[in-house]
C-alpha cells in the first residue's frame, strides 16, 4: 500500500484534506519535474562470460534484475506500488537461441518503488545454442503513467556477453620475513595462497568447474644456495567447482646452515590456467611475488 493510499482525504477544507491534496501535488511535481521526472532503472550483476552460457544446461543460467522507480536525482520512490510489463528480446548470432524467460511472468508488481525478477537465459550446454562475443539480450519494461505523466523507461537493461576470465591470487599472509626464513628448518616455512576465477567486474565465477592451474616457482635470491620454492602436492593444482581454490608452497630453507635470505630477496609463483572452452584466462592478478623484509 502506497503512502497516498494510507492517507485519508477528509472533508473538503479540513486539515486532512489539505494534507492529502498537498501530498498529491508533491507527487505530481516529482513525476513531471522539469521534464526530468520519474525513471525506471534496471540494475543487476549483469556481466556473464560466454562460456558460462555455453556450458549451462537448459534453464541453468539466470540473473536477478532489480528495477527501481527513481526521481531525477536517483532517489528510489518508496511511495510507488504500481505495475510494469517486461518485454525480453535477444540479439544473438546463433538463430537457435531464444529470448530469455522471466520467472513468474512478464507482468510484475513494484513494492516500495522496487521490483526484482529472475531472468533465465536460453541455454542447452552448447548442444545447439552457442553464445558469441557481442551477443546480447534486452529487458524493456513499460510502466503506466503516474498522475498523468509518463515514466521514462528508456533506460532498458542490456545483458551483453563477455569473454573475460581472470585468475586472481590472494596470499593470506603479509610479506615474508628473512629472519623467520633463516630460522626455519627444511620445508617448515609455508605460505597459503587463495585462487579465484573472476569476471571483468571482479565477481567470482561460481559456475566454473574444475580447472587445472600450472604453477611455476622461481627465485631471485642473493645466496646461490637458495633454490626455488616447492608447491605442496605438486603442480598443477586444481581449482574445484565454484571458481575458488588454493595452494600452499614452502621456501627453500635449512635453518640458516647454508641457505640465507636477505632483505629484498624475492620468490615468484607464476600460474597458467587451462583454457575454459574457447577462452584463455588472464593471469595478470595471479602471480605471487613474495619480497622478503628484514
Amino acid at each position: 500500500m502506497s503512502i497516498v493510499q494510507k492517507m485519508k482525504g477528509g472533508e473538503l477544507g479540513t486539515p486532512d484534506h489539505t494534507k492529502f491534496f498537498n501530498a498529491l501535488a508533491q507527487l505530481a511535481d516529482i513525476a513531471a519535474k522539469d521534464g526530468n521526472g520519474l525513471v525506471c532503472v534496471a540494475q543487476t550483476d549483469a556481466l556473464f562470460v560466454i562460456e558460462e552460457a555455453n556450458q549451462a544446461a537448459a534453464s541453468g543460467m539466470s540473473r536477478t534484475v532489480r528495477f527501481e522507480i527513481q526521481d531525477g536525482d536517483g532517489n528510489i520512490q518508496l511511495w510507488y506500488n504500481g505495475t510494469g510489463t517486461i518485454t525480453p528480446t535477444e540479439n544473438c548470432t546463433d538463430a537457435d537461441i531464444g529470448i530469455p524467460v522471466i520467472s513468474g511472468g512478464n507482468d510484475v508488481d513494484f513494492v516500495d518503488g522496487v521490483c526484482e525478477v529472475e531472468m533465465v537465459m536460453d541455454t542447452d550446454a552448447g548442444v545447439s545454442k552457442t553464445y558469441a562475443d557481442g551477443d546480447y539480450v534486452t529487458l524493456a519494461i513499460a510502466i503506466p503513467d503516474v498522475l498523468g505523466v509518463a515514466v521514462d523507461d528508456s533506460d532498458t537493461f542490456v545483458f551483453t556477453a563477455d569473454d573475460v576470465i581472470e585468475l586472481v591470487a590472494i596470499p593470506l599472509e603479509g610479506s615474508p620475513s628473512a629472519t623467520q626464513a633463516n630460522a626455519a628448518g627444511a620445508g617448515s616455512f609455508r605460505r597459503h595462497v587463495k585462487l579465484e576465477f573472476q569476471d571483468a567486474d571482479g565477481n567470482v565465477l561460481t559456475w566454473m568447474d574444475d580447472n587445472d592451474v600450472t604453477l611455476t616457482p622461481s627465485e631471485n635470491v642473493t645466496d646461490a644456495d637458495v633454490g626455488a620454492p616447492t608447491i605442496i602436492g605438486g603442480s598443477p593444482v586444481t581449482v574445484p567447482a565454484g571458481g575458488v581454490g588454493s595452494y600452499d608452497f614452502t621456501y627453500d630453507t635449512d635453518a640458516g646452515a647454508t641457505k640465507t635470505y636477505a632483505e629484498d630477496d624475492y620468490v615468484t609463483i607464476t600460474p597458467a590456467a587451462e583454457d575454459v572452452g574457447t577462452i584463455t584466462p588472464g593471469v595478470t592478478g595471479a602471480t605471487v611475488e613474495d619480497t622478503f623484509v628484514a
